[in-house]
């Protein structure tokens, strides 16, 4: 009697694998894209609080209601108002554009320049 596995129990186990690694592949994928898209959120949020902070700190901003600004995001970098690494979320916005009201409207856009966010 010979000791070991036979060809075809070892192709279903290798087979077998194979079909629990393809599940388990798909399903890790999808939460690292949920938590990118999260991390992509909060790097968002982060910007648009730098953003009050900047124009709490800036004299030079007027504050009446129905002003519209648009505020560069590496001017919030050079400000050191955004701790971290926003590379990925700059590829995508370049403005925050705000606009003064009872409760001041921020949205991070892209603009080619600060003239055409500002209209």
């Amino acid at each position: 009697m010979k000791k070991g596995f036979t060809l075809v129990e070892l192709v279903a186990v290798v087979a077998l694998l194979g079909v629990l690694l393809l599940f388990s592949y798909s399903k890790v994928s999808d939460i690292a894209e949920k938590k990118n898209k999260e991390l992509f959120e909060n790097k968002k949020t982060l910007v648009i609080n730098a953003t009050k902070d900047y124009i709490s700190n800036t004299n030079s901003l007027s504050q009446n209601i129905g002003d519209v600004h648009c505020i560069e995001i590496e001017t919030l970098e050079d400000e050191n108002l955004i701790p971290v690494d926003i590379e990925d979320l700059k590829k995508k916005y370049n403005y925050v554009k705000v606009i003064i009201g009872s409760k001041n409207s921020y949205n991070l856009v892209n603009f080619n320049s600060k003239a055409s966010c500002e209209s």
